[in-house]
């Protein structure tokens, strides 16, 4: 028999047409493999099936919760706030700066604590010179590399209270370094004639008078050698006295007696 459905052969006595399923015999064609269709299962698979495809078109629209966690450590809380822990770091750094820079300058520029050196006269001697004693009141240095009075400073109070004394003394200096002469009034030799400078300078507020005495290098030379130096000023009633000698024209030699110069301070109660 041919399937009143679709048309193919089917054997006698078969129930269903294997072609198209349809059953055989009566009026009910009906696929044994097709079901009813429920319509509330089908509105409601309808609906969850157009809820999902929606999420997966929005899906960059989702916000995703962070799921917290009770137990966070110190690495979480640093990630999450770690602009301020560099701003810490940056802030702590930079105040051990700060105190290493005020410690460092404090130390350089501590206050050296003034004790007069010679009745109210303070002043520093270099450690190159080398205390020589106490000769006849006057406190003498000297560079120890050197012999004699080729590089040396010393100090002393004069004994006289004359308004001329300043005079007086730098006379008498010029008369001790006057050069020798022969029988005949000739100068026995021509380097040992001195060149006369006299002036005044104000040392840390004190004006001192000085008496400067240039010598020559050699004959042809013009007088450059700066050999000796005298200073000389009334103070409280005294007169305070400085020879400085320089007898090989050293450079070392003029800076130390330089760096003495300028400390010479008076710091006794006027």
């Amino acid at each position: 028999m041919n399937c009143p459905k679709c048309g193919n052969y089917v054997d006698d006595g078969k129930e269903y047409c294997f072609m198209c399923g349809t059953k055989l015999g009566g009026s009910d064609f009906s696929s044994p493999g097709r079901t009813e269709i429920n319509a509330p299962m089908n509105e409601e698979y309808s609906k969850k099936k157009e809820e999902y495809n929606n999420r997966l078109k929005n899906y960059r629209d989702v916000e995703i919760k962070r799921v917290e966690n009770d137990k966070r450590d110190f690495i979480d809380i640093y990630t999450d706030y770690k602009i301020f822990f560099k701003i810490g770091e940056f802030l702590v750094l930079a105040s051990i700066v700060v105190f290493i820079f005020l410690w460092v300058a404090k130390g350089h520029n501590k206050d050296e604590v003034l004790a007069p050196k010679l009745e109210g006269l303070y002043f520093k001697v270099n450690d190159k010179l080398t205390n020589t004693g106490n000769n006849n009141g006057a406190l003498m240095y000297s560079l120890s590399n050197t012999k004699g009075t080729s590089c040396s400073v010393s100090t002393y109070l004069a004994s006289q209270n004359s308004s001329d004394y300043v005079s007086e003394f730098f006379a008498e200096r010029q008369l001790g370094l006057a050069p020798s002469y022969d029988d005949a009034g000739e100068v026995t030799d021509t380097m040992a004639i001195p060149l006369f400078q006299e002036g005044s300078v104000n040392i840390n507020g004190t004006e001192w008078f000085y008496l400067n005495a240039f010598y020559k290098k050699n004959p042809s030379d013009n007088y450059t050698s700066l050999r000796y130096r005298y200073f000389s000023v009334g103070h409280n009633g005294r007169f305070y006295n400085i020879e400085l000698a320089n007898f090989d024209n050293s450079d070392e030699c003029n800076a130390l007696l330089d760096g003495f110069l300028r400390s010479l301070k008076f710091i006794d109660n006027k």
